[in-house]
């Protein structure tokens, strides 16, 4: 048997060069790099000679869950250091063979309507003959006592059920695929998969969340695909445009689309020219003619989904700045008289000019540092139109956000997606063209930096055109995950009216984050005083990667809690400008998680998934929109409870329970550190930000002034003073994004002015 010749390897006995087996059960995933795949990991061998103890198996794994029962071929070896190893040549689903063996494997919930106690009944009836009677002779289910004929069929359908997607499992494993990924494909497809994995590949990249044109490849050539095939030309083609867009460009240039996409398949130019005609020839993508700053005219290459909101923005923008207003005449200064009275207030010029603007526009833009200001303009905006009985919506992009608009203004605040109204039944939002927001005459945006094109096209669409709209946020922040530099691209083109505050509000003056905060914007050195000096900003010098990775975990975990009171998970943020290296997100998070994790863990219940453990208290970060659940990418939460048994969890987003199942904590990562990019739209009470010249290519401007303004009453740069000075001196080289919503506003404008 499979554990008899495991516990035989171990020992030595088999010949040198023969092949070893290895199969049983996997009881822990001790490491799993995701890039590479290598993995090292615990496997409980079944069979009478495995000698009751788990084996360490190493190699070039798929990604293993707890629970997984595999057969793994390879040979024994002895580590100087880690002692005696399997190192595993290729590894593929299995089933247990033993009776003890199955048990558990049925009992672990893997089949529908087959608990623990049901699979003890089961197996004490059949043996280790239980998964052939299961295959082969279901009727005899009906042997075991308290299986009626319901029953039967409920197991029977369960089993078949199970044993499609084994199938499947087994097959996605041989061309490569990892249990992780595995899943997902089978979530999608299910007992279609391989028929449509065999037909076209590429199609996963476009239909199953995290499989890249890379994993499709693999696939691809796995199953005989031509190098210069159609359809992968088609794919890569798309997978670079879409590769781009995850960097924030609406488009790319032509040529450098194509050499690009040629380098990545190793292949001449003309080929991947001659696919680029085919799909534009059939719309499915789009090219356009655009000069940027004056130049020649350029050719400019879209997926035509970013084509189109880009143009449909523009439109309804200007659509919307000349629609006729539905508000009641508004006596401006005299109801700003009355606002200060009111809130027994006294605003600033600047103040009563920029409220002037946006009671006065359709659709104007409030901007402008931390400290200036812009919440009080909004609340005095919100104070006037409420007397007026003209109905209002707050929105923003993150329930962060959003919860923050709220405490400030107290008027009910929703995120975006909230606000549009997501049904699961059309996969849609309700609110558009044809339903536009109900009880809408004023709607106001916070944190617009954050918004993305599509995002804005839908948000518009929905808007009705005799309200009013109110864009506020911060351009010199960084741009949006998603593609395009929406709100940077409205203030810069002129179009829409602008109210821009840079004076630091009385309020705000003594914070020196702050100062520090419109020091780096202005290309200034901040003060750098010590931690424990009052007022916010400090910084604490490491001058290597390794000392800053310390320096941070002691920074979370004892000094900060001990000298002014801040929890580590809940009000401590580490933020990196990478996710890679000595002291990038993925190894600050390994530590922490360490650390923290270990108090979390003892608690309660505990999963590991892709070499990440999951327990009660982990923070943990959502990777991918779930319009469903109501949880988007880069909400942060903490794992409330772990049901072991159920195989699922409930993390708690900001007082919201959403629940998991362990298959889908993919979609979500560690939280205690994460990049730069993900915390926009968030505040938090204390933020750690690691700042070293490793970080090269990330040292810009924006990147450390989105992080600082992050703080509310603390935030510590952890690192090396000539990174800092890089970060400063890196502004007017900011990376341009490809978009050409500016240019597109400024000929809407036009448009309309001349008809």
């Amino acid at each position: 048997m499979a554990g008899s010749r495991a516990s035989g390897g171990a020992r030595g006995a088999a010949p040198a060069r023969e092949p070893q087996i290895v199969q049983g059960a996997i009881e822990r995933v001790r490491f799993s790099n995701p890039d590479s795949g290598f993995t090292v990991a615990l496997l409980r061998p079944e069979g009478e000679g495995a000698g009751g103890g788990p084996v360490t198996i190493v190699g070039v794994l798929p990604s293993l869950e707890e629970g997984d029962w595999v057969r793994c071929e390879g040979r024994w070896e002895e580590s100087p250091r880690f002692g005696r190893q399997f190192k595993v040549s290729a590894c593929l689903p299995s089933t247990p063979q033993t009776a003890a063996g199955i048990e558990r494997y049925l009992g672990s919930k893997r089949v529908s309507g087959v608990g623990a106690e049901l699979a003890r009944r089961i197996v004490a009836h059949f043996g280790a003959d239980t998964l052939r009677v299961l295959e082969s002779e279901p009727e005899r289910l009906r042997e075991v006592e308290g299986i009626g004929r319901k029953r039967q069929q409920q197991l029977i359908e369960g089993w078949q059920a199970h044993a499609r997607e084994r199938a499947a499992m087994v097959f996605l494993h041989g061309l490569g695929i990892g249990s992780g990924q595995a899943h997902r494909i089978y979530r999608c497809y299910g007992e279609r998969t391989e028929a449509i994995v065999r037909d076209n590949p590429y199609r996963l990249t476009t239909e199953v969340w995290g499989i890249g044109f890379t994993i499709a490849d693999r696939i691809a050539r796995a199953l005989g695909i031509e190098a210069d095939a159609p359809a992968r030309l088609e794919a890569a083609l798309r997978y670079v445009l879409q590769e781009s867009a995850d960097r924030g460009h609406v488009c790319v240039q032509r040529s450098e689309l194509v050499t690009r996409t040629a380098e990545k398949l190793g292949l001449a130019p003309e080929p991947v020219e001659r696919a680029l005609e085919a799909v534009l020839e059939r719309g499915d993508l789009v090219e356009r003619q655009r000069a940027v700053a004056g130049g020649e005219p350029q050719r400019w290459i879209y997926l035509p989904n970013l084509e189109a909101a880009e143009r449909a923005v523009a439109a309804r923008l200007v659509a919307l700045e000349r629609a006729p207003s539905g508000w009641p005449s508004i006596r401006i200064e005299a109801a700003i008289d009355w606002v200060q009275q009111r809130r027994r207030i006294r605003l600033a010029p600047s103040q009563r000019r920029a409220l002037a603007c946006v009671l006065s526009e359709k659709v104007s833009v409030i901007t402008g540092g931390p400290g200036v200001g812009k919440t009080t303009v909004v609340a005095s905006l919100l104070e006037i139109v409420r007397a007026k009985r003209i109905p209002v919506r707050l929105a923003a992009p993150t329930g962060r956000a959003a919860k923050r608009m709220q405490e400030a203004t107290g008027c009910e605040a929703m995120t975006v997606h909230r606000l549009l109204k997501w049904n699961p039944r059309t996969r849609d939002f309700e609110h558009g063209r044809e339903h536009p927001i109900p009880d809408c005459g004023l709607l106001v945006v916070d944190e617009t930096s954050m918004l993305d094109i599509v995002l804005t096209e839908r948000l518009l669409d929905a808007v009705p055109s005799a309200a009013h709209l109110v864009l506020v946020g911060d351009p010199d922040q960084l741009p949006s995950v998603g593609p395009g530099a929406v709100l940077r691209d409205i203030v810069g083109s002129g179009v829409v009216p602008v109210a821009r505050r840079t004076e630091v509000h009385r309020q705000a003056s003594g914070s020196s984050i702050v100062e520090a905060a419109h020091a780096i914007h202005r290309g200034q050195m901040p003060p750098w005083p010590p931690l424990g000096d009052p007022g916010g900003f400090a910084f604490v010098e490491a001058d290597t990667p390794e000392r800053a990775l310390e320096t941070v975990v002691r920074l979370v975990l004892e000094r900060l809690p001990r000298e002014f009171g801040f929890d580590p998970v809940r009000d401590i943020q580490v933020l990196a400008p990478m996710h890679r290296g000595g002291c990038g997100v993925q190894a600050l998070n390994a530590r922490l998680a360490e650390r923290l994790g270990a108090a979390a863990g003892a608690a309660g219940g505990s999963v590991v998934r892709g070499g990440r453990r999951f327990a009660a208290g982990t923070k943990v970060i959502q990777l991918r929109n779930d319009y469903d659940r109501e949880v988007y990418n880069g909400d942060i939460g903490v794992v409330a409870w772990v049901d072991a048994e159920a195989k699922r969890l409930e993390v708690d987003f900001d007082g919201r329970r959403v629940p998991y199942t362990f298959a889908q904590l993919d979609e979500v990562d560690l939280a205690y550190a994460v990049s730069v990019h993900k915390s926009q739209g968030s505040e938090y009470p204390c933020v750690v930000l690691p700042l070293l010249t490793q970080h090269f290519v990330m040292l810009r401007r924006n990147l450390l002034y989105t992080a600082v303004t992050r703080g509310k009453r603390q935030v510590v740069v952890v690192g090396q003073r000539r990174a800092l000075q890089r970060a400063v001196g890196h502004g007017g080289e900011e990376l341009r994004r490809n978009s050409f919503l500016g240019q597109r506003l400024a000929e809407a404008a036009g448009r309309a002015g001349a008809g």
